[in-house]
């Protein structure tokens, strides 16, 4: 990316120069989906989405389940457990979905600005 702007940049440096205009809709097209892919990566980035038990729930838990016997207690234990791991898998799912999302869309920009930059070279 930074090799096809610097020969972008030499070519529109020189005096006179204006940038084609068939060049400048692929790097808008381009621009957009950079922002797109920022975007997608800090929603990947969101602490929001862990959903670990709450302190009111823990409580209750134990206010309610307080006199249990060891083997109903493991229980419980491992069953909220099980679906504490299956909200995290659910989870780094999404978050891995948004990422794969990300990274499609800054391949597509790279290949917009590509575009962009032989239109530039071929009208330099």
């Amino acid at each position: 990316m930074t090799l096809l702007l610097g020969v972008a940049a030499l070519i529109t440096s020189r005096k006179g120069y204006t940038l084609p205009g068939v060049a400048k809709p692929w790097i808008y097209a381009s621009m957009g989906t950079f922002v797109l892919a920022a975007v997608l990566g800090v929603l990947t980035n969101r602490p929001v989405w862990l959903q670990a038990p709450t302190a009111k729930s823990l409580f209750n838990l134990a206010r309610h389940s307080w006199d249990d016997d060891g083997v109903t207690a493991e229980k419980k234990i491992y069953a909220t457990r099980v679906k504490m791991i299956a909200r995290y898998r659910k989870t780094n799912a999404k978050q891995a979905k948004l990422l794969s999302y990300a990274v499609g869309l800054e391949m597509l920009a790279i290949l917009l600005m590509a575009v962009a930059v032989s239109f530039i070279v071929n009208n330099g």
